[in-house]
This record gives structure tokens, C-alpha cells and sequence, in this order.
């Protein structure tokens, strides 16, 4: 029960009643290759006066994880609803059930392939594809499109010289904008000189890409 059920100024409260229910579905597998989490959680809600409309507030909380060939190919996968705020000056209500037109629905999708081994001299590599999309149910807020590409090799640890090359590449891309790009690529040399002492040297490039659009007024003659 709330004696001020859509957050109005003093003088133009309304009451009202508002009864929800939360079911639960979650989903366990763990197998030989492929392992599923999940969790998901409608929240059903009804005014009973009206000063709300009836509406559903997802979440949802899921990760799948798949070994696609043996110690070498890898695949991540998550999937995820939430409820947020579109502006930190607006209302924010602790509970679902207070309606305020600050809330929007978030949903998050994301796949990762991956490899990873071990070469003949004991040396590791990792190549990596992060991709993910964001979209919001209200708020006019554009689409998010992000790929992050991740390449490193690690030397061998117990060498007296360890030797280890990184680059990451991000891209982000919001709505029909120009992607946002950065880049950085990194070499490094660690010197064990003993146990309980290393020095390293490292060395390396970076590069930030990103666009802005003007629009110019038209000269136009009368």
C-alpha cells in the first residue's frame, strides 16, 4: 500500500494498492563440454486503482559455457535483463511496483569465442573475440555495439628471460554513429634475476579513432 504510489509533488499524491508476484524459472547443466546458468524472474504487476500500468519487470541471469574442441577452442555466451535508471537526478524507486518513467529495461547479449593452448617450448597463447549488444526499452537511448579482440603469447616462466606480446583492439559503436575505436599493443621483456627479484622493460603503441558529427545550417534564399 502506498499513500504516494507515482512519486507526485506534495499536493498531487495518489494512493493506491499495488500487488505483484515474482515467479522463478533456473536452469543447471553441467556437462562433459557444455555448462548452463540461468535465472529468470518476471515481475507481474498490477495497480489496483490505476495510477500505474499493469507491466511486467524482467530479469534475467544466464551464462553458457562451451568446449567446442578439446583443450583449444572455447565459446562463452551470456544473456541478461535488468531493470535501470535513465537519468541519476530523476526518481529512483528501491521497488518495482512505484511507477516513474525513469525506469527502462535493459537487455545484454554477449559471445565470446576463444582459443587457447600451449606451444611445444611451454610458451601460452590466448586469442579472444568479446562481442556484445545493449539495447533499452524506452529513453530514445541508442543501441550499444562493442567487440573487443584480445591476442597474447607468454613466454615460458622459469626462463631467465621471460618475453610476452599483448594487443587489444576495442571497438564501440552506439546506435548509427561512427564506432569509437581504440587500439594497444604491448611487448615486454622480464629479467629473473632471482626469486624473489624481477625487472622487466616494456614498449609498446597506442591508438585512440573517434568521430564527431556537426550539422551546419542550410543558407537558403527567400
Amino acid at each position: 500500500m502506498s499513500d504516494n504510489a507515482r512519486l507526485a509533488a506534495r499536493g498531487n499524491e495518489e494512493s493506491d494498492l499495488i500487488l505483484s508476484v515474482t515467479p522463478t524459472i533456473a536452469v543447471k547443466k553441467d556437462g562433459a563440454r557444455l555448462k548452463v546458468r540461468g535465472s529468470y524472474s518476471p515481475w507481474l504487476i498490477t495497480y489496483v486503482s490505476g495510477t500505474g500500468s499493469n507491466s511486467v519487470a524482467n530479469t534475467l541471469n544466464s551464462i553458457a559455457n562451451l568446449e567446442a574442441i578439446d583443450n583449444f577452442m572455447y565459446v562463452d555466451a551470456r544473456a541478461n535483463i535488468f531493470q535501470s535508471f535513465l537519468s541519476p537526478f530523476g526518481a529512483q524507486p528501491a521497488d518495482y511496483g512505484t511507477a516513474t518513467s525513469n525506469r527502462t529495461e535493459v537487455t545484454s547479449l554477449g559471445l565470446s569465442p576463444y582459443i587457447r593452448g600451449r606451444l611445444r617450448n611451454g610458451s601460452q597463447y590466448t586469442l579472444r573475440d568479446d562481442v556484445n549488444y545493449t539495447t533499452f526499452s524506452s529513453g530514445n537511448r541508442p543501441d550499444l555495439m562493442s567487440n573487443a579482440v584480445i591476442a597474447a603469447w607468454n613466454g615460458v616462466g622459469e626462463r631467465l628471460i621471460v618475453p610476452s606480446v599483448e594487443y587489444n583492439r576495442n571497438t564501440t559503436k552506439f546506435g548509427v554513429q561512427p564506432a569509437f575505436l581504440s587500439e594497444l599493443a604491448r611487448a615486454r621483456a622480464t629479467l629473473n634475476v632471482d626469486p624473489e627479484l624481477q625487472v622487466f622493460a616494456s614498449g609498446g603503441y597506442e591508438n585512440t579513432v573517434s568521430y564527431t558529427h556537426l550539422t551546419l545550417p542550410t543558407n537558403r534564399e527567400v
